[in-house]
């Protein structure tokens, strides 16, 4: 890591040696990737613990990535990227950004879509949705109804096999939860707030009778959307948090033809900008496109809705033919921006790509 002897940034990055030292370790074995957890305080590996009990695994000599953990300076580095937490509580929500952006640049035997997946007699059911809108909720309500539960954030797509693969992380439920599954009690939960987002509550999913660890074929496809009130407007609203104030995707955005910087919250030491983006195909495919293409400046990138799903009322189903399908997967694939590993394999090849199966 010759590369940690500079600055990033306003931050001075921690010494070959000071990394070494953390005396804490954990290791985890997550999609065929090997990945170490060093730490100076024994409780910032706790919630880590928790979320991916079920990836823990022995330790290694050498592992693909590792992600590290300075308490006492509040330090957080992986992949390059160093970051000071504002507060030491705060600590836990950013790590968990990078070490999940860690994962996600690093994997390239599988395809990964950000949905849940359920299944039933080896029929895998893949669940997209923006973020808030119920992927969560729909997943766990079908597993309630006889169907295996495979994973609520991830959907991996086997480049060799097809098949989806199971990815068992703890759930994240929110309180709005409780009212469809009563018989969880939250007060015995542990609370955990994403960087950017509403607190969650972590649920372990061997506390269902019917999780599955077995692949299965992807056999269905399940699109959530919001209802006409939360999509309102002439405008989405996109929010944009950056490692570094000023970097060049908000100059990209902002000259973008319906896009319209509105905001920009510098209240923590990483700041977020608010964007108006007009409806239209152009303004949102153009959008998406510059996220992706400045992705190395980018902590996360969310679309913001002032919407709770309401569970009671009756949905409307429409089909999709297969090429609106496939689109929707594309938009939901992580793994395939321009600083993962992923693209850089496939930038090299000359021949289209197509999905394995």
């Amino acid at each position: 890591m010759d590369s940690i002897v500079k600055r990033y940034g306003p931050v001075a990055v921690p010494s070959d040696a000071q990394l070494t030292g953390l005396a804490y370790r954990d290791f985890y074995r997550i999609l065929a990737l090997d990945v170490e957890i060093r730490s100076d305080m024994p409780q910032l590996l706790k919630l880590f613990r928790g979320k991916y009990a079920n990836f823990i695994s022995p330790a290694k000599e050498r592992v693909d990535c590792s992600l590290y953990l300075w308490g006492r300076e509040r330090l957080i580095f992986a992949d390059g990227k160093v970051m000071r937490a504002p507060t030491f509580e705060q600590m836990e929500g950013h790590a968990q950004v990078l070490f999940t952006n860690m994962i996600i640049n690093r994997i390239t035997d599988y395809f990964l879509v950000h949905a849940g997946v359920a299944a039933k007699d080896g029929q895998g059911v893949i669940i997209v949705a923006p973020s808030s809108l119920g992927k969560t909720s729909l997943t766990l309500s079908l597993t309630k109804q006889g169907l295996q539960f495979l994973s609520d954030e991830f959907a991996p797509i086997n480049r060799r096999t097809g098949l989806i693969e199971p990815f068992p992380r703890t759930l994240g439920l929110r309180r709005g939860a409780a009212k469809l599954f009563r018989d969880i009690d939250f007060a015995q939960l542990t609370a955990f707030k994403n960087l950017g987002s509403r607190s969650k509550f972590l649920y372990d999913v061997n506390l269902l009778n019917n999780a599955s660890l077995n692949p299965c074929k992807f056999s269905a496809l399940v699109i959530l959307s919001p209802g006409p009130e939360a999509e309102s407007g002439k405008c989405h609203v996109m929010d944009v948090a950056l490692y570094q104030p000023e970097g060049r995707v908000i100059k990209a955005l902002a000259e973008t033809g319906g896009i319209e910087l509105v905001s920009v919250n510098q209240e923590t030491e990483y700041p977020v900008y608010r964007f108006s983006v007009e409806k239209s195909r152009t303004p949102i495919t153009c959008f998406t496109r510059i996220c992706r293409e400045y992705q190395a400046e980018i902590l996360y990138y969310e679309r913001v809705y002032h919407y709770t799903p309401k569970f009671e009322a009756v949905p409307t189903l429409e089909p999709l033919d297969k090429s609106q399908a496939v689109m929707h997967m594309l938009k939901h694939l992580m793994n395939f921006t321009r600083n993962s590993r992923l693209y850089g394999e496939f930038a090299c090849r000359k021949s289209s790509w197509s999905w394995a199966g």
